[in-house]
């Protein structure tokens, strides 16, 4: 960078033409000012109590894996503001993109779970909530449909969402959380 001039990432012939143009003919001339820092981001990663860690990738597949706490794709920040129930559109640190799902198998089967395009607060999939059981360090993922994310006891790295039910171990429900990145 050359000398203090106040303006940020502006080449030096722009900052002379600029000052020029002030003087001569009292105008500024619009230059490209660097935004200003904004607070650092909380990322988080989720383990599951019987598989790996919640995982997503740039193009929206949504699985678990190896817990590995230098993968950024097991990264996700809570965004929006909270609902009146208390939930929120967690996204992913890789896209941007937040968490959804559906019920269109129906609330008591295994539902598709990926990262949508558009983060829309108004989405039920994409608002969720996690809870803490107040036994242990586990806690669970609340849709805004009333479904859980869970794993899957025959499927390793499937990631779905249902209510829970007695055919799946509830530790397929459940999950750690550790602050990320």
């Amino acid at each position: 960078m050359w000398g203090k001039t106040g303006i940020r990432n502006v080449s030096r012939p722009a900052a002379v033409a600029a000052a020029l143009c002030s003087a001569l003919f009292g105008a500024t001339l619009a230059l490209p000012i660097a935004p200003a820092a904004s607070a650092a981001t909380t990322y988080w990663s989720f383990d599951n109590a019987k598989r790996g860690c919640l995982e997503s990738t740039a193009s929206g597949t949504v699985f678990e894996g190896a817990c590995d706490s230098g993968n950024v794709q097991q990264d996700w920040y809570w965004t929006g503001s909270m609902n009146s129930q208390g939930r929120r559109m967690l996204a992913s640190r890789v896209s941007g993109r937040c968490l959804a799902t559906d019920i269109k198998s129906g609330l008591n089967q295994a539902n598709a779970v990926w990262t949508s395009f558009t983060c829309d607060a108004d989405a039920r999939g994409q608002r969720w909530r996690f809870d803490y059981n107040g036994i242990d360090t586990y806690g669970q993922f609340d849709s805004g449909y009333g479904t859980a994310l869970r794993t899957s006891p025959g499927l390793p790295e499937s990631v779905y969402s249902d209510e829970f039910t007695t055919t799946v171990a509830l530790d397929y429900y459940y999950w750690s959380t550790s602050l990320s990145g």
